[in-house]
């Protein structure tokens, strides 16, 4: 990546009442539908600490640019990480991590899902507090259409939010849902329009 390129994540404050800020957290790769590599994973954990850092963020939004929320792993490059016995591993250990810090951020996050969220795109959802689904939102996990298995959480976070049943629906078959169907099942908040 060349130093003009643009960052995978964005982060910027905006104004909440008198004295507060909200974190707006961009994932910014929309050409690859802002599929997550390892630099996406640093660009959070970033925004996470400057969440933290700063006492005004009252709250967090997490969103893609472009078309897509998050298609997930980047598959271009993850047939290749995925054969390296030491990247590999340090990789999902990260996403777990990263993961793990925006279930735990002492304030709310908010996913504004667009477009298209699979995969490692829907555990980045199901780590969020809320989720608040655009109605061009499409949501499936996908893992096991390229034989393997979801490392960002789905296998626990998606049965506690829809049921062991359409849980297992979603992960055998890789069906995506419409906006409609995420708010019908319980997977988002508010599905607007």
């Amino acid at each position: 990546m060349s130093d003009t390129a643009d960052p995978p994540v964005f982060f910027e404050l905006v104004p909440v009442g008198d004295d507060g800020t909200a974190a707006i957290v961009t994932l910014n790769r929309p050409d690859d539908l802002n599929a997550i590599v390892d630099a996406t994973l640093d660009g959070l954990d970033q925004a996470l600490d400057a969440c933290v850092d700063d006492a005004t963020v009252r709250c967090a939004f997490i969103t893609g640019a472009g078309r897509a929320f998050s298609a997930g792993g980047d598959l271009k490059s993850y047939v290749d990480l995925q054969r390296d016995p030491v990247a590999f591993p340090a990789f999902v250990a990260k996403l777990h991590r990263v993961f793990g810090r925006i279930r735990d951020l002492p304030i709310p996050v908010i996913a504004l899902v667009n477009g298209v969220a699979a995969a490692g795109g829907l555990e980045l959802m199901l780590s969020c507090d809320w989720c608040i689904a655009a109605e061009s939102a499409t949501v499936a996990d996908g893992h096991l259409n390229f034989g393997q298995m979801g490392g960002g959480g789905v296998l626990t976070l998606l049965p506690r939010v829809v049921g062991i049943q359409r849980a297992a629906e979603l992960l055998i078959t890789g069906r995506f849902l419409r906006s409609d169907e995420l708010f019908e099942w319980g997977l988002v908040l508010v599905a607007a329009s």
